[in-house]
């Protein structure tokens, strides 16, 4: 069996017994603080990372940051294709907070914290997510899609993706198969990543244009006015994303046409 192969089978099963095992522990106990969660999320990016390195050295006999996507190459390109997709959702949100109101969007978007919120709550959303991201994304998809890279793609990303969607919300002890995240984490950001292979941007996109609980935790401290004006930063530039691309898509057809027109 093909070296690469195998680490990508190593890794997997050591990351479902750990972030399964991890998810039972957290459901056995019956209050977890916000800083025992982030606790948890560091403690699941360190041993994760650890194992791809020990992983990689061993069996791929290098490492390098590139292996989990992490590259300044093509960010912008990849940011601005990762956040065109989330046009729909940051749109969505926008027009139900007029229709039903600022307040029923938070209660949408609630992650179950009971008051008094510290005041660094809007802190603990960023970080907290942006550790998710880097499981979901660096861990999760860019390790295996790079050691998989020269098998036929028709194959490597549809595993690659229903794997994604095993573990996200783990969801065979969950039950939570949330199409949202199936379509648009599993499938468009994983394509996304084959487009491009930088898994930064991809992070960024989902704990600041993705992620609804980030939005909930400024919120609770700052107010309505405020998740507002991050509904409205959120929809402007994900329309300044789609303007973009179809701007550049149209550049580069009547380049296109004027090459073939040249060499009529």
């Amino acid at each position: 069996m093909d070296r690469k192969l195998k680490a990508v089978i190593i890794v997997y099963i050591l990351v479902f017994i750990i972030i399964y095992g991890t998810t039972l522990i957290s459901f056995s106990l019956e209050y977890l603080s916000l800083l025992s969660h982030l606790f948890i999320s560091i403690s699941i990016v360190f041993s994760l990372f650890l194992l791809i390195y020990i992983i990689s050295r061993y069996f791929l006999e290098v490492w390098s940051p590139k292996q989990v996507g992490w590259t300044t190459k093509n960010f912008s390109k990849s940011f601005l294709w990762a956040s065109a997709p989330l046009l729909p959702f940051t749109l969505s949100l926008l027009i139900a907070s007029y229709i039903f109101g600022t307040g029923t969007v938070m209660m949408w978007l609630d992650i179950g914290i009971e008051p008094p919120y510290p005041l660094w709550i809007p802190l603990f959303g960023i970080v907290y997510w942006l550790l998710g991201g880097i499981i979901a994304f660096s861990f999760w998809q860019a390790f295996s899609y790079e050691c998989l890279e020269k098998y036929p793609k028709k194959y490597v990303i549809p595993v690659i993706s229903v794997l994604f969607i095993l573990l996200y919300n783990q969801p065979l002890i969950t039950g939570d198969f949330n199409p949202i995240d199936i379509i648009w984490l599993g499938i468009i950001f994983l394509l996304i990543y084959y487009k491009f292979q930088n898994s930064l941007s991809l992070v960024v996109s989902y704990v600041f244009l993705f992620e609804g609980p980030v939005i909930w935790c400024f919120g609770v401290i700052f107010g309505d006015l405020v998740v507002l004006i991050i509904l409205y930063i959120k929809t402007i530039w994900c329309i300044v994303a789609v303007l973009i691309l179809i701007f550049q898509y149209l550049k580069n057809a009547q380049k296109v046409k004027e090459v073939k027109n040249s060499e009529i």
